[in-house]
Order: C-alpha cells, then structure tokens, then sequence
C-alpha cells in the first residue's frame, strides 16, 4: 500500500479489504489522490492518516473505527464531497459536527446510531443531494425533516428484514413532498400497487427490495 499509494497521479483507489500487520502510511504523499474507499476493518489511526491526503472529494469507510477525533480530521478535508460512514459509531453528536460543512453534498450513514435529533441538524444540510439512511433509528415522526432538503436527489430507507419498518404510506406522503428526488432505494418497505405506480411516475428510479 505504501507504494501504491505514491503512484504519480493516482486519483482514484478502492480497496476491497485492509489486513495486518502494519498500518497506513505516506497519505500525506498522495498529492493527487481524489477518492478512497475502503470499506471495512480502517482503524481510527488509519483514518487519520488517511486524512493526510488533502486533495480527497471522496471517502469511503464503512465499518471503519469511527471517533470523535478521526471525525474531526475527516471534516478539516477542504475539498470532501462524498462521505459513506457506514456500519460505523456515527451518532447524533457527530451528525451535529457534520451540519456544518459547507462541502458534503453525498452522505452514506446507513446502519449507525443516528436518531432523529441527528437528522435535525443534517437537515440544516441544503446541498445535500444524496442520503442513506437505512438501517437506522429514524421513525416515521423524522421523515418530515426530509423536506428541509430541498436539493435530495437520492434517498434510501428501510431496515433489516428482522427489524420493524417505517409505514409504506408515510414513506410515500413525504417522499412525493421532495421537489427534486430522482432515485429512491426501499429496503424491506413494501408498497402495494397503487403506492408503487405514484413513485414510479414521480421518480426516474425506484428500487423496492423485499424477502420472500
């Protein structure tokens, strides 16, 4: 990794898995480096070095070791756009911190700890274009909160298949207040005939996924 990292010009590098031993390094090398995804077993001093490379509009670290100091040094990346956090210990407080960036239009914090008093900062978000919630604590009451997001482009809800689901005709009533949603990704909300065809005129595209 420490070599492939230093390649000049590399922009873009996705990695399936990190494995042990030995750490990330020379990040703050990777002049060009414009998107990192690595989902799955960073540890905090990864990511940390990981925001080494200035230059990031795009982080992916789903199941990373989250903390409030790495998050800190994931928000000082002046140019972030895109952020997918998850399966990590995002919570209401970092979600706060998160609000404020002028930058991120692309949030991916699907199954975290975050709660509605979360998602009433994010809300503050109006460039967000781009949210994934699913598998999260939000209810029926927070869906509203959507519609302070005037710029949503993209939304995804629902749970794990053991775990309860947000009421399919509330999911829809707000979805059809969102003035400029194009995508929508349903996950275990299932719809009957007339709420789906109202989504599908609405939307560019609708994913409904359901078992059994």
């Amino acid at each position: 990794m420490k070599e492939i990292i230093q390649m000049p010009g590399l922009r873009v590098l996705d990695v399936l898995c990190i494995k042990g031993p030995g750490k990330l390094d020379h990040f703050g090398k990777a002049t060009t480096l414009e998107t990192f995804r690595a989902n799955h077993y960073m540890t905090e001093a990864d990511l940390l070095e990981v925001t080494q490379s200035s230059r990031l509009v795009e982080l992916g670290a789903q199941g990373a070791e989250l903390s409030h100091k790495s998050m800190a040094a994931i928000l000082a990346l002046p140019c972030l756009t895109s952020l997918d956090l998850e399966s990590t210990r995002f919570n209401d407080s970092m979600a706060k911190k998160v609000s404020r960036s002028q930058t991120i239009d692309s949030l991916d914090i699907g199954a975290t700890h975050i709660t509605g008093v979360g998602l009433r900062h994010l809300a503050q978000m109006r460039q967000l274009k781009s949210i994934d919630l699913w598998a999260t604590d939000i209810t029926e009451r927070d869906l509203p909160l959507l519609q302070d997001m005037p710029n949503l482009e993209y939304l995804s809800l629902g749970n794990y298949d053991h775990c309860p689901q947000l009421d399919a005709e509330k999911v829809c009533n707000v979805v059809l207040e969102l003035p400029r949603l194009k995508k929508l990704w349903l996950d275990g909300i299932r719809l009957n005939a007339a709420q789906q065809n109202v989504l599908e005129e609405k939307l560019e595209s609708l994913r409904v996924t359901t078992s059994g």
